[in-house]
C-alpha cells in the first residue's frame, strides 16, 4: 500500500519509518528539494532510550507522487495547510486525505478542496523530537486516534487504524472528528506554550509547582470552551489528562518549543489563539489562553526581527 506523508518533521518522519518497517510503501514529500534529496540519500533513523529503527524511505519535493497513494497524511504546520492542500488538489489525486496536525482549522481548509467523505482527522500521543532531517528521538509512545469527518469515511478510518497497528503504531477509531481534535487541544494548549516560554521539556513543567498549577488552570479553561461549543469530550477531568500526558512524555520537547529553538513560527495561532477567539465569540472567558498566546506571539516577533530568524519565521515549514 502506497502512503504519502507531506511534511518530514518529527511526526512525519516517525510515521514514515514505522510504516516502512511494517511492510508498507510510504513516501515523504518536502517542499525543500535539497533537504528532500538529503533525506532520500540515507536511512531514516528513529531512536529512543531503549531501541532504534532504520528505514530507507524516498523523499521528494514533487507533490505529484501523491497520485496513486491510498492515503495522503498531512503532517505540516497548520499555517501551511492551505498551500499544501491546494497543491495536492491540483494533481487530481483520488487519495483519502488525513490531517495529522495540531490545532483548529485544518479540516475546514481541507473541506474547500476535497469531499468530506475523503477527509480523516487524526491526533497522536506519540512524542518525538526532530534531531536533524531524517532523524528523530522518540521520547514516548502514545495512542493515535483516527476519525472520519463524515459517515462515508468510516470504512477508510477503520482501515487506516489497521494499517497503523500493523506498523507498530498504537491506534484506535473514533466516530467524532471534533472530539479527537479538542481532546488533543486541551493537552497542547496547556503544555506547548509553557514549554516554549520556559524552554523546558514536557515533564519539567509539572515538576515546578507554579507551572503545574498554571497548566492545570489552562486545561480547565480550554475544557470549558469545548463544552460551550458543544464538543463532547471523552473525559471529565482535563487536569488529570494533561498531567498524565506531561508525565508520559516527560523527556519530549513540544513542537512549539522545537519551533522556538529553531527560530521558526509556531502554531500558537491555531492552538491558544484559536481557543481565545472562540471563547470571545462564545461569551466564555479564556484569559490564560489569551495571555499565553500574546507571550508566544511576542517571542515570534522577536525571532522575525532578528537577521537569523527572519527567513525561518516567514518561510513555509514542516
Amino acid at each position: 500500500m502506497k502512503i504519502a506523508i507531506v511534511g518530514p518533521g518529527a511526526i512525519g518522519t516517525l510515521f514514515a519509518a514505522h510504516l516502512k518497517v511494517g511492510g508498507f510503501d510510504p513516501i515523504l514529500i518536502d517542499h525543500v528539494a535539497e533537504r528532500a534529496r538529503r533525506i532520500s540519500s540515507r536511512s531514516l533513523l528513529v531512536w529512543s532510550k531503549n531501541k532504534s529503527l532504520e528505514a530507507t524511505v524516498e523523499c521528494t519535493s514533487d507533490m505529484s507522487v501523491a497520485k496513486g497513494a491510498e492515503y495522503v497524511i498531512i503532517a505540516v504546520k497548520a499555517y501551511n495547510t492551505a498551500e499544501v492542500v491546494k497543491d495536492l488538489a491540483s494533481h487530481e489525486t483520488s487519495s483519502l486525505v488525513v490531517s495529522l496536525q495540531n490545532g483548529l482549522g485544518n479540516l475546514e481548509i481541507m473541506g474547500r478542496y476535497f469531499e468530506s467523505n475523503r477527509i480523516l482527522a487524526a491526533s497522536t500521543g506519540e512524542a518525538s523530537t526532530l534531531i536533524s532531517p531524517g532523524e528523530v528521538f522518540h521520547a514516548a509512545s502514545g495512542i493515535t486516534k483516527i476519525a472520519p469527518l463524515a459517515p462515508g469515511g468510516i470504512g477508510a478510518s477503520l482501515a487506516l487504524v489497521k494499517v497503523l497497528q500493523k506498523a507498530g503504531i498504537d491506534s484506535v477509531f473514533s466516530d467524532n472528528a471534533q472530539r479527537v481534535l479538542w481532546e488533543k487541544l486541551v493537552v497542547n494548549s496547556s503544555i506547548n506554550p509553557l514549554t516554549a516560554i520556559t524552554r523546558m521539556k514536557n515533564g519539567e513543567i509539572i515538576r515546578n509547582a507554579g507551572l503545574k498549577a498554571l497548566a492545570s488552570q489552562v486545561s480547565q479553561e480550554t475544557y470549558e470552551v469545548a463544552l460551550k461549543k458543544d464538543i463532547a469530550l471523552g473525559f471529565h477531568d482535563p487536569v488529570a489528562v494533561v498531567l498524565a500526558a506531561a508525565s508520559a512524555t516527560f523527556d519530549n520537547k513540544s513542537s512549539m518549543l522545537q519551533d522556538i529553538e529553531r527560530g521558526r513560527r509556531t502554531e500558537v495561532d491555531f492552538i491558544n489563539g484559536a481557543i481565545y477567539r472562540l471563547a470571545a465569540s462564545s461569551g466564555v472567558p479564556a484569559p490564560l489562553n489569551g495571555t499565553l498566546y500574546a507571550i508566544v506571539k511576542s517571542m515570534e516577533d522577536r525571532i522575525a526581527g532578528s537577521p537569523e530568524g527572519l527567513l525561518q519565521a516567514v518561510a513555509p515549514g514542516n
